[in-house]
């Protein structure tokens, strides 16, 4: 049986579509290859992208740590500068209030002692001299003498209602070239402080 070839041109197409599609598979399994051998490659170039700007952010917020942490000190330092000049105020302030309070009670102790001055001098009779006097709030000495021993009895009496109490020396009878005297001391303690209607 013999075959005759018609359309001899549809044949040559077919064959050249043939020879096409195989070139343009080989083609496409280069490109395969090629792309499964440049993926690696690609992936770890945006990798290593992707780190260095990852290590660019870190370095980057590292130096904006680095001067938080300087900026923190120096407020550190601040502080502790203020703490020591608030607590040198403070001692400042501490001793000024104990003035205060001395100048507070200054007037008190001005009237303390006047009225001591005013209490020794109403009670001291004619015939009595003192000759020592040492003068405080909780205890107070006087020495003196007196020609009479009845007088420094006197004296005792008066003085006797504006303290606490009072130790009372013996009386000694004491002599020199022109008279004889007669010496005292008192030991008082705690003055009553008269009211300001008394």
């Amino acid at each position: 049986m013999i075959k005759i070839n018609l359309n001899p041109e549809k044949r040559k197409r077919n064959k050249g579509l043939n020879f096409q599609f195989s070139i343009s598979q080989l083609e496409l399994s280069n490109y395969v290859y090629l792309g499964i051998f440049l993926a690696p490659i690609i992936g770890m170039i945006v990798y290593n992208f992707v780190l260095s700007s990852a290590i660019d952010d870190l370095i980057k917020e590292k130096q904006r740590l680095a001067q938080e942490k300087q900026k923190y000190q120096k407020v550190a330092a601040k502080i502790r500068q203020l703490n020591e000049e608030v607590a040198k105020l403070q001692s400042i302030l501490n001793k000024l209030e104990s003035r205060k309070l001395v100048y507070e009670n200054l007037p008190l102790e001005k009237r303390l002692f006047l009225n001591m001055f005013s209490v020794i001098s109403s009670s001291l009779p004619d015939g009595v001299w003192l000759n020592k006097i040492q003068l405080s709030r909780k205890n107070s000495i006087f020495q003196g003498f007196s020609f009479k021993p009845e007088y420094i009895s006197y004296f005792y009496d008066n003085i006797n209602k504006h303290y606490a109490s009072i130790n009372f020396s013996s009386v000694k009878k004491k002599s020199n070239k022109i008279n004889e005297y007669y010496t005292f001391r008192f030991s008082l303690s705690d003055f009553k402080l008269e009211k300001r209607g008394e």
